[in-house]
């Protein structure tokens, strides 16, 4: 069994790597999302941009800085400390330690470009520019769901080609919950942001 890339596993090595990632992925949401908090403690709260989003913007801007460096830093990524969970996922998700395949690392470029994004709706929010804000949340976030969609669709229509050697524990601990935050938490931003720019009242047009 190649341990980077992923293969066939004993029941035992599946539970510990189960309990491993798990643990890990707990760890970097806890850790992340404490620095989240504290990175927008001075940013004004507004009912049209509630803070959990700025947490959510801060949080998703992090990990996906620390997922795209591991990315574009591959095979050097795979043995530094810095990147030390992806030997576990990539156990899970063999795309990841597949040097071959160009779309992760498109995807990668691409979450480069929604931390700009998201960088610049918080900032638009700590100038009280509130609505430019919530548009650029709104699209930094339409970006995300859809991208991550994308990926699960192109696992399903490949007949799960990287996820496929995984037991059904495995693949849903490790691979549907956590990539499913970046499914479902981007899709509530777009609908609790969508909804508020909706009621917000529009300015009179004069004739």
């Amino acid at each position: 069994i190649n341990a980077e890339y992923g293969g066939y596993m004993t029941g035992s090595m599946e539970a510990n790597l189960v309990r491993d990632g798990s643990l890990q992925f707990a760890l970097l949401i806890l850790v992340v999302g404490a620095v989240a908090v504290g990175l927008v403690r001075g940013i004004p709260q507004t009912p049209l941009f509630p803070r959990w989003i700025a947490i959510w913007l801060t949080i998703s801007s992090l990990i996906c800085i620390w997922d795209a460096g591991f990315v574009l830093n591959r095979p050097l990524s795979l043995s530094m400390a810095l990147w030390s969970p992806y030997k576990n996922y990539v156990q899970v998700d063999k795309l990841y330690g597949n040097m071959e395949d160009s779309f992760v690392v498109g995807q990668s470029w691409m979450n480069l470009v929604e931390i700009v994004i998201n960088v610049a709706a918080l900032l638009s929010l700590r100038n009280n520019a509130v609505r430019r804000g919530c548009v650029l949340a709104l699209v930094a976030s339409t970006m995300t769901c859809s991208k991550t969609v994308l990926y699960h669709l192109l696992e399903v229509l490949s007949g799960f080609r990287f996820t496929g050697h995984n037991d059904p524990v495995t693949f849903v601990m490790l691979y549907l919950v956590p990539n499913g935050v970046w499914i479902w938490v981007p899709l509530f931003v777009v609908y609790q942001l969508s909804t508020g720019l909706a009621a917000e009242p529009q300015p009179k047009r004069t004739e």
